[in-house]
């Protein structure tokens, strides 16, 4: 029980880092940034980037009203990407350039939170792990508010991990200095009202954090009346300013966008949960890829476990197990209220995580053995990196080379004319950012004549709202306008996705093989590999008629 350790037990002077130690953890969180930096613009944007790219061009009083009530995430993120804008231009590393230094920096409180846990060196683990690992370096390099989300959980962390401890050093709470107390607290209080404001996952880390703190302070006496107190008007202020976006979150109207696939299960949620932590987003799936996930997995889980284990019986062991283990309850239990795409919410766990793989390595170390089992997991770490970062992306349709796409239709002559796509999500109306003439090119959504029939075809609120806004939206179009517009016209250019799992219908199918009839295709690009579960994406430039025979 942590009730029978002596305040001793939290002033080890080797929880405290020295000049080396502090040095290394600088080190680590520059690396961090340097790999974030250097891949800055290696990729595309892929769709949440691109929605968050024209999104933010919305009038402020749009984004504050009624932006607000139809987009999931907050308006703060996107006024302070509008400022930056305005600053350094809408370049893909200049965006993403926030992004970068948030992500790279969470990677010192995870440092200072493993040196609390286990001394200088599971610190200076945890800092290159929090850096290193595949979630975090991919949301670390994207436009979007999940990128801060490591830096300000982490800093929560940090604040309840702090308070903790130095409370038990003084013996209670209430014999803390006014100023030390009020410091952490309003650190805690700061970070959370960023999270909660940043992306509607922040408000399950905050609820997650308050409860296990609160559990602490009940199960130590020497915590006590006074810190819980302390805690529940932290949590009271948070909660009282976030009241408004609050509401908008009861009052979204589209919850589209994140609605999952199936229906979730608690072996669903955990199995996208481990595949995104140790595999990252996006990438090609393959049979040898799939077996070092379940190897990297079931390397983790043993890791995690070793690591709570190691911290059991410390104060640490509630910021860095308790508090990971609530979120992920609560987690769960949202899920099943209001589905949500499991990874979003586990970037939230990549610094506890990092704590956790710290403290585990650091114990395995100590023998030969445990050193293999450690470095096969560094290295599965590092291939995961590298496929992610240099490898085919194309498993699925956010994740189109579209930079490259638009600027085949952009550059060559024969891709001139209307640009037809078959799925919603190849991101048409957001080429324009990597095309001049993309941005005037007539665009259209190819249908079954049916839909076509019951009017325009949205993926979401989201986008029929960016069109009021300007962003130009693709019009549906029926099989049989798509014929007659490949009759009339003299250049026409077919983004198709190939999916293995979803053929192309009948009625398209004939569609195309009469406009090869019709027209001869002067340019073709492919990327991706059809191989199920993942997509391809095809560029067919339509012109100049067939000579007759």
């Amino acid at each position: 029980m942590l009730t029978n350790l002596p305040p001793s037990a939290f002033a080890d002077p080797a929880l405290r880092p020295g000049r080396r130690e502090a040095g290394l953890l600088l080190a680590a969180a520059g690396l961090a940034v340097l790999l974030r930096l250097l891949l800055l613009e290696h990729r595309s944007f892929w769709w949440d980037e691109m929605f968050a790219r024209y999104w933010m061009e919305l009038p402020a009083a749009a984004l504050l009203g009624e932006a607000n009530r139809i987009e999931t995430n907050p308006p703060l993120y996107f006024l302070a990407l509008k400022l930056w804008a305005g600053l350094v231009g809408t370049r893909d590393g200049a965006l993403r350039l926030p992004s970068a230094l948030a992500s790279g920096l969470a990677a010192l409180t995870a440092g200072r939170l493993g040196t609390l846990a286990g001394g200088g060196r599971v610190g200076v683990l945890a800092a290159l792990l929090c850096g290193l690992l595949p979630l975090g370096l991919f949301t670390g390099m994207n436009v979007r508010p999940l990128a801060f989300f490591p830096l300000f959980q982490g800093l929560c962390l940090l604040a309840a991990a702090e308070y903790l401890r130095r409370a038990a050093e003084a013996g209670s709470a209430s014999a803390l200095p006014g100023r030390t107390r009020a410091a952490w607290l309003a650190l805690y209080a700061a970070a959370g009202l960023l999270q909660i404001h940043f992306h509607a996952t922040g408000t399950v880390f905050v609820a997650a954090t308050g409860a296990a703190i609160a559990i602490a302070c009940l199960l130590d006496r020497r915590l006590g009346a006074a810190a819980l107190r302390d805690w529940l008007i932290a949590g009271g202020v948070i909660g009282l300013v976030s009241i408004p976006q609050g509401l908008a979150y009861l009052g979204l109207r589209d919850a589209a966008p994140i609605a999952w696939a199936q229906p979730p299960t608690p072996f669903t949620l955990l199995q996208v949960l481990g595949r995104a932590l140790i595999a990252g987003e996006g990438q090609l799936e393959t049979p040898l890829l799939r077996g070092l996930f379940v190897l990297g997995v079931g390397l983790a889980v043993g890791i995690a476990a070793l690591g709570a284990w190691t911290l059991r019986g410390t104060l640490q062991v509630w910021p860095a197990v308790v508090l990971p283990g609530c979120f992920l309850l609560l987690l769960l239990a949202v899920s099943f209220l209001r589905p949500m795409w499991a990874t979003r919410f586990l970037v939230g766990l990549i610094v506890p995580t990092g704590v956790l793989f710290a403290a585990g390595i650091d114990r395995l170390w100590r023998s030969w053995p445990g050193r293999g089992v450690a470095g096969l997991f560094l290295l599965l770490v590092a291939v995961f990196n590298a496929n992610q970062a240099f490898g085919r992306t194309e498993h699925r349709e956010w994740f189109i080379p579209g930079r490259a796409l638009a600027r085949l239709l952009e550059a060559e002559p024969v891709c001139q004319g209307p640009v037809v796509v078959n799925r919603t999500y190849l991101q048409l109306p957001f080429w324009r950012h990597y095309g001049v003439r993309l941005a005037d090119a007539e665009g259209f959504l190819l249908v079954e004549d049916a839909v076509a029939a019951r009017g325009p075809v949205w993926h979401s609120q989201t986008l029929a709202y960016m069109h009021r806004a300007g962003l130009p939206i693709p019009r549906s179009l029926g099989v049989s306008e798509f014929g007659a517009l490949g009759a009339a016209a003299p250049h026409l250019s077919l983004v198709l996705r190939d999916d293995p799992t979803v053929p192309l219908s009948p009625s398209v199918g004939a569609a195309l093989e009469a406009l090869r009839v019709r027209f001869a295709v002067a340019r073709e690009a492919a990327w991706g590999d059809a191989t199920p579960p993942n997509i391809r994406l095809r560029v067919l430039c339509f012109a100049d008629p067939r000579p007759p025979s």
